[in-house]
């Protein structure tokens, strides 16, 4: 019956379209050290996992407010991923995806804790930026406000809509703006973590979730 009611997918960016682990954890990295932190292995940094970098930062002894965090990061993020070594990456079944959710009449966006420059500038470099109706960052912190916002600038209803994100933190954002919530274990949480949110779809791929939304 869900499925039915689906109109609109709203995507979160990072582990779900854009597979750019390993330029933010460099980005994170790299914050710790800007304050004479050390850095952690790329395997520590997974184990901690759905720690928010406010969380990270707090922990290591650095003292910034959400503000401060989410501009810190946006432009040590767009410095370092312009390197070739840190340009993110499309997921392969991305392109595909979207044309079958446009093909089936879906209307969709993306809400990301990425600033709106980023999420245009990857959009354009994976040539897929004509598929969305809006880019709506900046929500790193209540992303549930960011998705209410998004929902009524696309006039659309959220009990209609579908929030597909790879976070625990993304599926109760999604829950407490009255969406429906969908947990792809593509990225940062674990599918066992992602289980646990209990997530009103919970998929291994974007493939699964559009073979899923359409059962």
């Amino acid at each position: 019956m869900q499925a039915r009611r689906i109109e609109t997918v709203i995507f979160d960016w990072s582990g779900v379209i854009s597979n750019d682990i390993k330029p933010v954890y460099e980005t994170n990295m790299r914050m710790l050290e800007a304050r004479k932190k050390k850095r952690m292995s790329f395997e520590e940094w997974m184990k901690i996992q759905p720690t928010t970098l406010l969380e990270l930062l707090a922990n290591s002894g650095i003292s910034v407010t959400q503000d401060e965090v989410d501009h810190w990061f946006s432009e040590t993020y767009r410095q370092l991923s312009v390197r070739r070594a840190f340009t993110p990456i499309i997921y392969p079944d991305v392109k595909e995806v979207l044309e079958a959710l446009k093909a089936r009449g879906k209307k969709l966006g993306v809400v990301s804790a990425h600033s709106r420059d980023v999420l245009v500038k990857e959009a354009q470099m994976f040539s897929i930026e004509s598929f969305f109706l809006i880019f709506c960052g900046w929500s790193s912190a209540h992303k549930e406000n960011a998705l209410t916002r998004t929902c009524i600038e696309l006039k659309v209803d959220p009990r209609k809509t579908v929030y597909i994100a790879d976070t625990v933190y993304d599926i109760e954002s999604a829950k407490k703006a009255e969406m429906l919530s969908a947990a792809v274990s593509t990225g940062y949480n674990t599918y066992e973590a992602l289980k646990q949110a209990k997530p009103d779809f919970l998929v291994r791929s974007l493939t699964e979730f559009v073979q899923v939304i359409d059962a």
